[in-house]
């Protein structure tokens, strides 16, 4: 072997899976504390999971719900917010609009050569509330 680094290289870079992410960041636009509660849908995640995070006034609150080997092919489920979740709510608050509505959320996607994150955007503002 005349290049055994060249080699080396090559088969590291054939032998990488890559990865898939879907993080979910929620923006406290409002002037108060919020206390977020959250609940993953099993069906869909393949765990049961519920958190409750408090996130001050401007803040952001990250949600890492998707981190696996492989780069997805097919992404679609990820390309729809809120990906894995089954309800959202705000502590001792009455909300005016559905937080799992697809329209008032923001994906934006991110791609490398074997890797790919979308970033599912919820922000939170005062006409969410009654």
């Amino acid at each position: 072997m005349k290049h055994p680094w060249c080699t080396l290289s090559c088969l590291a870079l054939m032998s990488c899976e890559g990865a898939t992410y879907v993080d979910q960041r929620f923006t406290n636009a409002t002037q108060d504390t919020l206390w977020l509660g959250c609940r993953n849908n099993p069906a869909l995640t393949g765990w049961e999971w519920q958190e409750v995070w408090m996130i001050p006034p401007g803040a952001t609150q990250v949600h890492y719900a998707v981190d696996q080997w492989g780069k997805c092919h097919e992404c679609s489920d990820y390309e729809v917010a809120p990906y894995g979740l089954d309800s959202l709510w705000a502590e001792g608050q009455t909300l005016s609009v559905d937080w799992l509505n697809p329209s008032l959320w923001t994906v934006d996607v991110e791609e490398g050569l074997t890797w790919i994150r979308f970033n599912q955007n919820l922000r939170i503002v005062p006409s969410h509330f009654d």
